[in-house]
C-alpha cells in the first residue's frame, strides 16, 4: 500500500482509522506541538485495532480532531490536497 492509498480510506471504520492515523503520523513528524507524538500515534492505533469497531472510530475521530487543529493546542500547518 502506498501513502496515497492510505490517505484515501473512507466508508469503513478501519480505512477511516488508517487515513486519520497516517495523517496524524505525518503531523507528528512535522510539528513538536502536535498533540500526539510519533510513538503515541502508533500506540493509539494499535490499541484501537485490538478493540471494538467503536474504539476504532473513536480513535479515528480523536486523530481527525487533532489533524484539523480542533484541539486548540496547535493550528494546522499543512495545506490539504484538493
Amino acid at each position: 500500500m502506498t501513502l496515497w492509498e492510505g490517505l484515501q480510506g473512507r466508508g469503513d471504520p478501519y480505512r477511516t482509522l488508517l487515513r486519520e492515523a497516517t495523517t496524524a503520523l505525518l503531523n507528528s513528524y512535522n510539528s513538536l506541538e502536535f498533540p500526539y507524538n510519533t510513538v503515541g500515534v502508533v500506540t493509539h492505533t494499535n490499541r484501537a485495532l485490538r478493540g471494538s469497531s467503536r474504539s476504532v472510530l473513536l480513535t479515528a475521530f480523536r486523530f481527525l480532531k487533532a489533524n484539523s487543529g480542533s484541539t486548540g493546542k496547535v493550528s494546522c500547518k499543512l495545506t490539504p490536497c484538493k
